[in-house]
């Protein structure tokens, strides 16, 4: 997180001073702070990606092992919820841009 600070700071003191007019110190701040967030965000995701892959896995082949044939309709169910989940995240993500509109402004 620090580096990532020191170098959007190191890019913001190489600007122009025409390109620094239209920027606010709370923009500034702002724009650092999230994009931070994000590149920690990246590598967070990233690690969950394959982790809950192989727990999903792992945990269908133990429920198989212990309940036969009926653990695999209840994986079937939990992955045909997968693209509402997918929708209702997304939903989730365009209010937050609306609502960053406001609290930039």
């Amino acid at each position: 997180r620090g580096i990532t600070i020191a170098l959007i700071y190191d890019k913001l003191t190489r600007m122009s001073i025409s390109g620094k007019a239209k920027l606010t110190d709370g923009k500034i701040v702002n724009t650092i702070s999230t994009d931070c967030n994000r590149v920690e965000m990246v590598f967070y995701w990233i690690d969950c990606l394959w982790t809950a892959t192989l727990q999903f896995v792992g945990t269908i082949v133990v429920l198989y092992l212990l309940l036969g044939w009926p653990s695999l309709m209840g994986a079937v169910v939990l992955l045909c919820l997968f693209p509402l989940i997918t929708i209702v995240g997304k939903f989730i993500a365009n209010i937050s841009r609306k609502q960053m509109v406001h609290t930039d402004a």
